[in-house]
């Protein structure tokens, strides 16, 4: 199945259901990439996590008790391995309120890049709460030319895969790009594009320029969750990423995305 991607007809919206949520200060890369393969346009290194010689991919599992670690396990898409996000709300480590498991690559990027893709593959799903999603995060960190009347040191975009409707809660610095569907589709691997470079300038009004890199978020996560609403529970794969100038969608991508005029 592959995940329907018309930019046009995505809508950002601005409900607000939580209370403001803030990055940390924007500091040095903290895992530098190893140097990726010049015959790949792909910035990400590692994209299939197949080599275990590289260490790229990290999380704030060991900083932040809203984090739990990511594993990397068989199977994956095309290949072995895949990032397994095994989130449990009746596991005594995680959280109440909001628990987030996910997979962080830093990149410096002096132009751009324009698309970023990749699958994912939903093993199991129980919805224990309303905001009980996944998403890509993409954080433009220590920008020196920002949007028209922000000073922020970083901003963002957030494109929600599946699980929610509506923004799950408002930040100044992070525009939600919403249209994905409500109820994820299980046991099948799912392929996502989405065009970097249009969703900032319809979000943000500019092509982010002059940054110190950028840092790459694919989550699962739940937030607002209370202790008396239902066991959350979701095992989630990640696979094949990329971030870079060419468009790795397939004739059936473009083929069933949908007519925005519907």
């Amino acid at each position: 199945m592959i995940l329907p991607l018309t930019l046009s007809a995505l809508l950002t919206l601005g409900a607000c259901t939580t209370q403001p949520e803030s990055e940390p200060t924007p500091e040095p890369i903290e895992h530098p990439q190893p140097e990726f393969s010049t015959r790949d346009s792909n910035l990400f290194a590692n994209p299939s996590f197949e080599d275990d010689t590289e260490s790229p991919w990290f999380n704030y599992a060991e900083r932040t008790p809203n984090w739990a670690p990511f594993a990397i396990t068989e199977p994956g898409h095309r290949s072995d391995h895949s990032a397994l996000l095994d989130l449990d709300s009746d596991d005594p480590d995680q959280p109440t309120a909001r628990i987030i498991h996910g997979v962080i690559q830093e990149c410096p990027a002096p132009t751009f890049p324009r698309y970023i893709s990749g699958t994912y593959h939903i093993d199991q799903w129980e919805r224990g709460t309303t905001n009980q999603y996944l998403q890509l995060v993409v954080i433009v960190w220590n920008a020196r030319t920002k949007p028209k009347g922000f000073n922020l040191p970083n901003y963002q975009i957030a494109v929600p895969l599946a699980g929610i409707a509506n923004p799950p809660f408002s930040m100044l610095n992070r525009k939600f790009v919403m249209g994905a569907p409500q109820e994820p589709t299980t046991d099948e691997w799912i392929e996502f594009e989405y065009d970097l470079e249009q969703l900032f300038n319809d979000q943000w009004g500019l092509t982010p320029t002059n940054y110190d890199y950028l840092r790459v978020f694919f989550e699962v996560r739940y937030d607002g969750r209370t202790e008396d609403e239902p066991r959350a529970l979701a095992h989630v794969r990640f696979d094949d990423l990329y971030l870079g100038p060419e468009s790795r969608a397939t004739p059936e991508t473009n083929d069933e995305s949908p007519d925005p005029t519907d």
